[in-house]
């Protein structure tokens, strides 16, 4: 008993000087140290429970969730508590550890053990519970491990002070998430103003994409931003802003304001919007032939669509296709209803007031309206003005028409009065909308009872004659050009006076022949005078010099003056004056059947046998009989037009030029012979055809042997000239040395504009290619079949390239670093002084092209093939040759490169 009272007493002291214990050991090296096993308390617990002094480790093998109160961390400096979740209970209970005094663990008011054998070690500090070693499951680690925990329940990561957790790869922060719950990837720095609850920040880089979400679902997949308060000025918004933008400049937003939204902008309570601060606001398809299209009332496109941008740039409004059903051309369609009141109609107002200026109402075909300072309310046209009154264009059972009215007052009713009618026969009516029954008037004006004594005035300024007119174009045999007044009670047969000319063919016998004038009445007498005393009645012929063209004359005293102006009798006649039975040049009278013919200035005609003159000087219908060469044209420097049914078909120029159907030739190079069909429904502007047992040809041959003669037959586009859009079969002259298209005698096939194609267009037949002769059977060397198959060197291709014979490739040998082009196959790479590293195009842009790149140097240094960046060599970004002569053969599917041989 002594003994073990000194040995205890011994260990006290030794403790107290040395501050150091050993068990087991009598060196110990640090404050406790145990060369053996320890043990401690063991207590385990089926059920809520407290620790105690005396307990250091608690294990729970309960069944139903528990809760373990710790005692007070205050006095206890050091403490350790071992917590064990043992239940083998599932799903596995949670044990919730619990303080006293509002003290936390590691900053926590309470902590949860929820998986089966998770384990926790606490430590008071005296003041508060530390934890200072949790362990899961096996598998499952303390931490969060690399690859991957194995959890039976939900655990956290995080930080539980008030600090940001970043995340870091390559020891490089990339994403944090900060105390207050604001998540940035690739920033940590959010909006001192505004900050963001997830802010993305790509930074500088060459990746167009800073948030993509995908998925699979057969519904809609959205990307959802909701804003859930109930203010007066809430709304939900997706906004893109540029990189000079803010929150109040340079930014697009779509949105949608609140449920309870009144703030005036952008709409009301739930209304949509997508605007734009900044610069324009472009919406559009980027697709070719695509539309843009608008809809309201609902979101099934048969029904809801209201208006459609289409690929071309044409809107439509009420339609789907412009024009619709594709019946017309139209840059701006618009569809509604056919009725008066729910037609296509358009309506224009000003702020001053609410009453429209014009409208557009197309009703129906047959009733389509224009209104100015007026409008039609579905039920009656009204008045949309307080001055200048009213007018209205109108399309009206057949008829265009102009109508005017004088109500002053808005929204008072109108009645309108006939301005100008325009029939669909091309009848205008002025003041009138009703025309001659029997003989409609082109031009009808009606002044109805007026207080004006002009119903028609013409008015005008110059130096020269001002008139009005009126021409019949007809060449028929009755045709006459006629100013007519008429009397109240007169017709188209009587009581009229008429002024006119004879068409260039009448002959009607009526008023004179072709071309003759005349002025006449039907009715009562006819007076013609000079209305002024003491003026005269003058009559002139062969011009219009009074002059020298005056013949008759009744002067103010009624005396008739022939050949003279100042007649002294009731007759006076100025020359000689020769009647008898017969009108006798030369003192003959002529035999019947002659005709009269000049002799010349100061010889009297004479009478010329007219089946003489017509039978050796002109051309007869129906033929003449001619003993030798005659000549028909002209003799003097005129052209010479070619009529049928008196319309031009054909000329012959007076520098020797031939056009059939047109008189204008190329101002810069003139054609000797052209031919213009026009608008025409024959397929055919020129065809020769014949019947001969050899060839039959179409023939140019330019004769020049200058240095760029050549013989060429063109077809040129309707959009086509001299330097475009045109396709050329020709052959260069004998002398040709110009370079284009080969040398002398070189014939060739080309075009200037887009696409040329070459093919058959029968079903199975081929494109055949010979060179060195006309035979097919022995100069026949490339054929394309009707299956697309090519044959070069045999006539039966089985497949899409068929080679009867040797191939060869372009092959190139490179000392440095080089990028392949479209021209490469073969590469040789001689890297005798050093590395070096051949880069491929593209793989997209490439689609099955091949190279074969080698290396043939016998040094250690390698070829590296490069795919591209971004793009892989089976699956790698380079592929390397290390050894001399080894090869590698590579392919682009249009996405990268894969390696189809090596040696």
């Amino acid at each position: 008993m002594k003994k073990l009272i000194f040995t205890i007493l011994a260990l006290f002291f030794a403790f107290i000087s040395f501050a150091q214990v050993g068990i087991g050991t009598t060196t110990p090296n640090s404050t406790l140290d145990v060369r053996g096993s320890v043990a401690t308390n063991y207590r385990s617990f089926t059920a809520s429970t407290s620790a105690s002094a005396t307990d250091n480790l608690l294990v729970f093998t309960g069944s139903s969730a528990a809760t373990l109160t710790l005692p007070t961390a205050v006095g206890c400096d050091g403490r350790t508590y071992m917590i064990k979740n043992a239940s083998t209970t599932g799903p596995t209970p949670v044990v919730t550890i619990a303080t006293t005094s509002a003290q936390t663990i590691d900053g926590a008011g309470s902590w949860t053990l929820t998986s089966a054998n998770e384990t926790i070690t606490l430590i008071s500090n005296g003041a508060n519970w530390n934890i200072s070693a949790q362990s899961l499951p096996g598998g499952s680690g303390v931490n969060w491990t690399q690859n991957g925990n194995s959890l039976a329940s939900q655990k956290t990561i995080g930080t539980i002070s008030n600090h940001s957790l970043p995340f870091i790869t390559n020891n490089t922060e990339k994403m944090r998430l900060t105390n207050t719950g604001n998540l940035g990837v690739g920033t940590s720095t959010f909006n001192a103003t505004y900050p963001e609850k997830l802010l993305v920040d790509a930074g500088t880089t060459t990746s167009v994409n800073a948030i993509v979400g995908k998925g699979s679902i057969d519904s809609y997949l959205q990307l959802n931003i909701q804003n859930n308060s109930a203010g007066t000025s809430a709304s939900s918004d997706v906004v893109a802003t540029a990189n000079n933008g803010s929150e109040t400049t340079n930014y697009v937003d779509m949105g949608i304001n609140g449920g309870s939204y009144t703030g005036g902008v952008m709409g009301a309570a739930n209304d949509a919007y997508l605007y734009s601060i900044g610069q324009n606001l472009l919406i559009a398809t980027g697709t070719a032939a695509k539309s843009l299209v608008f809809m309201t009332g609902g979101t099934t496109q048969s029904t809801n669509e209201r208006m459609r941008i289409d690929g071309n740039g044409k809107l439509g409004l009420g339609t789907n296709t412009i024009p619709k059903a594709g019946i017309g051309s139209a840059k701006f369609a618009i569809e509604g209803a056919d009725g008066s009141t729910s037609g296509p109609h358009m309506q224009f107002t000003t702020s001053a007031d609410n009453y429209p200026l014009m409208q557009f109402m197309p009703w129906q075909h047959d009733f389509q309206y224009i209104p100015f300072d007026a409008y039609f309310d579905g039920a009656s046209w009204k008045s949309g003005t307080t001055t200048g009154g009213n007018f209205v264009l109108a399309k009206e059972s057949g008829k265009f028409l102009w109508y005017y009215g004088n109500t002053n007052t808005q929204g008072g009713a109108i009645t309108w009065s006939p301005g100008v009618t325009l029939n669909n026969a091309g009848k205008v009516g002025i003041g009138t909308s009703t025309f001659n029954a029997t003989n409609p008037e082109k031009l009808l004006v009606d002044a109805g009872t007026t207080t004006s004594v002009n119903a028609i005035v013409g008015k005008g300024s110059i130096d020269s004659y001002l008139q009005l007119n009126i021409q019949n174009n007809s060449a028929g045999t009755s045709a006459s050009s006629d100013v007519v007044a008429t009397a109240n009670n007169g017709s188209e047969t009587t009581n009229y006076v008429d002024m006119g000319i004879n068409g260039g063919n009448y002959s009607g016998g009526v008023m004179g022949g072709s071309n003759d004038s005349y002025l006449y009445n039907m009715g009562q007498n006819f007076l013609i005078a000079a209305g002024t005393a003491a003026k005269s009645l003058v009559f002139m012929t062969g011009g219009t010099s009074q002059a020298t063209n005056e013949r008759v004359r009744i002067d103010g005293s009624g005396n008739m003056g022939i050949g003279t102006n100042a007649p002294t009798q009731k007759l006076d006649v100025s020359g000689n004056l020769r009647l008898s039975g017969a009108f006798m040049p030369g003192n003959a009278a002529g035999t019947s059947g002659y005709f009269l013919q000049s002799n010349g200035a100061g010889v009297a005609p004479s009478w010329v046998d007219a089946s003489t003159y017509m039978g050796t000087v002109a051309w007869m219908q129906g033929g003449n009989g001619v003993s030798s060469i005659q000549k028909i044209g002209t003799t003097s420097n005129y052209d010479l037009p070619v009529i049928t049914n008196n319309i031009e078909r054909m000329r012959v120029t007076n520098a020797g030029n031939v056009g059939i159907g047109t008189s204008s030739f190329n101002a810069t190079n003139p054609e000797k012979f052209v031919v213009d069909a026009g608008t025409t429904s024959s397929v055919n502007a020129i065809v020769g055809k014949g019947s001969i047992d050899s060839y039959l040809q179409l023939n140019i041959q330019n004769n020049s042997a200058g240095a760029n003669s050549s013989s060429d037959v063109v077809a040129t586009a309707n959009n086509g000239s001299e330097t475009t859009n045109f396709i050329d079969m020709g052959i260069n002259g004998g002398s040709n040395t110009s370079g284009v298209m080969g040398t002398a005698n070189d014939g060739y096939l080309y075009n200037v504009g887009q696409n040329l194609l070459i093919g058959t267009g029968s079903a199975s037949k081929s494109l055949v290619f010979m060179t060195g002769g006309t035979t097919q059977a022995t100069n026949e060397r490339m054929r394309i079949d009707g299956n697309g198959n090519v044959g070069i060197g045999n006539n039966s291709p089985t497949s899409t390239l068929h080679v009867t014979g040797s191939t060869a490739h372009s092959i190139t040998t490179k000392t440095a670093t080089y990028t392949a082009t479209a021209s490469d196959y073969t590469i040789l790479c001689n890297n005798t002084s050093g590395a070096i590293t051949i880069n491929l195009p593209a793989a997209a842009g490439c689609t099955g092209r091949v190279y074969v790149i080698k290396k043939i140097s016998g040094a250690s240094n390698n070829v590296v093939i490069d795919g591209n960046a971004s793009e892989t060599i089976d699956g790698v970004t380079t592929r390397t040759l290390t050894l001399q002569y080894e090869s590698a053969a590579i392919q682009s599917n249009g996405s990268n490169w894969f390696v189809i041989s090596n040696l």
